[in-house]
């Protein structure tokens, strides 16, 4: 696939979701000089992309929330699926909202302004459909700069700016149209890039074989595998486990059974694994919650350096992640793919790069965040001694 013409995400915005201070506007490509081109994508002149995009907090700060946002938004541009197939309930909660996209693909950069409002069906279930959008493209040679682009993504869209107005398309277009579909279809059907998540796998972990594992990725996570596979070519069928030195095996079809043979390291990087050579081959996004869930430290780190690899990543794919582990971020040589949340004095979660945070590159990335230097990244000493205070308390009261 031509990396160049690939379909590449540049800037989401997404407007009225209550846990948030301001609008979501998340940046793909690189605010900051590319010197070192490790872990970016050249998009035209001096817009690159990012290939990793990670999102860091503490708990309950809204990282699992952006991150579906961002994953609701790439299903409906890239995978083109209607509004209501997607069944989260934070979009159905929302009396309207809307979203900008900003993308660039087949030598044009594209802007979509969507605008998203709550019904009810003819037999008055819940729904959500399009009230407008509008659609602007230009040729690559309007945009050569990062200040070009920027331009661009903040310009509003309205009747007379835009290509393509969804109020004003002709009635036969209308009717082929479905109220919960995007217009965005017209121009990115069938693009040939990939979306897929490992958000839901935070708390179902659930071991999945498509044929065999390869030993490849077995050795990876436990050495004392020897393989690991279905009984035969039909996917429904039992899957088999044998460990090394051992003469028997384990059959079954019940998924619930492997967490008990095998660990959940295994398990997650297994699936892991199987998505990221997914997305590396064929370009796209993966989105993974909370990283770090079962995997040693240094093997977040091997799948990051996958993304970073351009000999391996050579259609631009990107991992999108969120953690609680500021450790993960040293990994990373960029700060303005860094996304902080925390949350203000009136308990709403903020959104800021860390480029933007600390201009200081002497500083370990996550010394900054674990030491609190910036406010809200750390637990608070307050809520840590209240905690200790009360444990302390109820031991010594114990019978």
């Amino acid at each position: 696939m031509d990396s160049l013409n690939i379909l590449t995400i540049l800037n989401i915005k997404f407007n009225r979701v209550n846990i948030f201070e301001k609008s979501i506007n998340l940046d793909f490509f690189t605010n900051d000089k590319v010197v070192n081109k490790e872990g970016t994508n050249n998009i035209v002149e001096s817009i690159n992309s990012n290939n990793i995009i990670s999102i860091v907090g503490l708990n309950a700060v809204g990282k699992t929330t952006l991150l579906k946002i961002v994953q609701f938004i790439l299903e409906i541009v890239i995978n083109n699926k209607s509004l209501n197939e997607m069944k989260n309930l934070l979009f159905f909660s929302m009396e309207k909202f809307n979203y900008e996209v900003t993308f660039y693909q087949n030598n044009k950069f594209h802007k979509i302004s969507s605008y998203v409002e709550r019904d009810l069906d003819n037999k008055s279930q819940l729904r959500i459909k399009f009230s407008n959008e509008y659609l602007k493209s230009v040729p690559k040679s309007r945009i050569k700069s990062k200040i070009n682009l920027k331009n661009f993504i903040s310009e509003e869209l309205n009747d007379n700016n835009s290509d393509l107005t969804r109020k004003n398309l002709d009635n036969q277009l209308k009717q082929i149209l479905k109220e919960d579909d995007s217009i965005i279809t017209m121009i990115t059907k069938e693009n040939g890039v990939l979306v897929r998540d490992m958000i839901d796998d935070v708390n179902l972990n659930f071991l999945k074989v498509k044929n065999s594992v390869p030993s490849e990725v077995l050795n990876l996570f436990d050495e004392n595998i020897d393989y690991l596979k279905h009984e035969n070519d039909d996917i429904d069928s039992n899957v088999v486990l044998k460990f090394k030195n051992s003469n028997g095996y384990y059959s079954t079809g019940n998924q619930l059974v492997w967490g008990e043979l095998i660990s959940s390291g295994t398990i997650k990087g297994n699936s892991l694994a199987d998505m990221s050579l997914e997305v590396l081959k064929y370009g796209g996004y993966l989105l993974v919650d909370e990283i770090e869930n079962h995997l040693n430290k240094q093997l977040v780190k091997v799948f990051m350096d996958l993304f970073k690899d351009k000999t391996i990543n050579k259609n631009g794919a990107t991992i999108i992640f969120t953690t609680h582990y500021p450790e993960l971020i040293d990994f990373m040589n960029r700060s303005d793919n860094i996304y902080i949340l925390r949350r203000n004095e009136e308990k709403r979660a903020t959104i800021e790069l860390l480029s933007e945070l600390v201009e200081r590159d002497d500083l370990k990335k996550s010394d900054v965040l674990l030491s609190n230097y910036i406010k809200g990244t750390a637990p608070s000493y307050e809520n840590i001694k209240r905690f200790k205070d009360y444990i302390k308390f109820e031991v010594s009261n114990a019978r």
